[in-house]
């Protein structure tokens, strides 16, 4: 990838992420906005992938299509440890170790990163 290209495509991304946190900050609790945001996929996905795999997740898992569903799901693993990201985490890899994974477009998810792609595309799209 040509250096230039690198830096507008990050450009963008660090852009798109900076306007989404302002929007989710000003309309949700800041709870909701750290369960429904994936650390480790935001680095790879833009926000628009990231509400696409959470819509996506939605339609093969209907019964969890709830922000109270999914909110009350990914809380219990907050409530975990004092640090929600942490437990969120480590449930991430328990989910990758015992083959609690999902399958959209083509990428191998833990079930709890699919759930907080879900959780946000629910949250931004009210």
């Amino acid at each position: 990838m040509r250096r230039r290209k690198f830096i507008v495509l990050t450009t963008a991304t660090v852009a798109a992420l900076g306007v989404s946190y302002w929007y989710l900050k000003g309309h949700f609790p800041d709870s909701d906005f750290i369960l429904a945001t994936p650390e480790a996929l935001t680095s790879i996905w833009d926000t628009e992938t990231i509400r696409g795999i959470g819509s996506q997740y939605l339609k093969q898992w209907p019964e969890e299509n709830s922000v109270t569903f999914l909110k009350n799901n990914l809380d219990d693993l907050a409530l975990k440890s004092s640090d929600s990201d942490m437990a969120i985490g480590l449930t991430i890899e328990e989910d990758f170790k015992k083959g609690y994974t999902v399958n959209i477009d083509g990428w191998i998810l833990a079930r709890t990163e699919a759930r907080q792609c879900a959780l946000y595309y629910l949250i931004t799209t009210r």
